[in-house]
């Protein structure tokens, strides 16, 4: 089922609709510019809306990860993809087991990779290809799980926003399309591709599954193999 964030994020999206695109659909005469300066405004809320939630579900997951690290020193998916990413450059095998330097020390190691992803996250200004890819592969999202019409129309929604953000009044509305047909239409499938991605965040092990929804919590994430064994 969806998640929490999820369905925050359906009812501002939709919120939104009510208070900014409360005019009439018209076939035939043009929109006005207050109607048109509402369509934008529906735009760059909605994609604000997106944003938030990427970053909202990206807090999570890393939250939930460093949960079972910090109880239990699991090594799991997210952490495996952490350690990838985010651990410091240099890494050595300790020379003393029982006194391992920062660089040999898989704790601390793990603690940078964590602290760096923490950053990211507070860093992200966008939902652009490039700014999922930083916020969820470093979590343990692979190639397999971004479908590409879920980043085309990410691509495109943010995009969008930018052109309707960095240019003045005056030329951004001129890009604003039928504002139902269009730009409403555009919101929708965007939301429909996160639903899809969503959902299978919570398959993957990534997200937990409310206790309301489930007669119990998953397992973790998977471990990543080691030498073609699971940790």
């Amino acid at each position: 089922m969806a998640s929490i964030e999820y369905r925050s994020l359906k009812q501002s999206v939709s919120e939104l609709e009510g208070d900014l695109l409360n005019f009439e659909v018209k076939v035939v005469e043009p929109y006005s510019n207050e109607e048109l300066l509402k369509c934008q405004a529906y735009v760059v809320f909605s994609h604000a809306e997106i944003q938030v939630y990427w970053e909202t579900v990206a807090r999570r997951i890393l939250r939930e990860a460093e949960g079972r690290w910090r109880s239990d020193n699991s090594i799991d998916r997210v952490i495996g993809s952490l350690l990838a990413f985010r651990r410091t450059d240099k890494v050595a095998i300790p020379g003393d087991p029982s006194k391992p330097t920062p660089i040999s020390d898989i704790a601390e190691m793990i603690d940078y990779a964590i602290s760096k992803q923490k950053k990211a996250i507070d860093a992200n200004n966008g939902i652009k290809s490039a700014n999922l890819a930083n916020l969820l592969c470093p979590l343990g999202m692979m190639k397999e799980d971004f479908s590409s019409t879920f980043l085309v129309q990410s691509d495109q929604t943010g995009k969008k926003r930018g052109d309707l953000v960095h240019k003045s009044s005056s030329v951004s509305m001129r890009t604003i399309r039928d504002p139902f047909t269009d730009e409403k239409g555009d919101i929708d499938k965007l939301l429909a591709e996160i639903e899809i991605v969503d959902e299978s965040l919570e398959q993957m092990g990534l997200l937990s599954v409310p206790a309301a929804a489930s007669a119990g919590i998953p397992a973790p994430a998977p471990a990543m193999p080691v030498g073609g064994e699971q940790l």
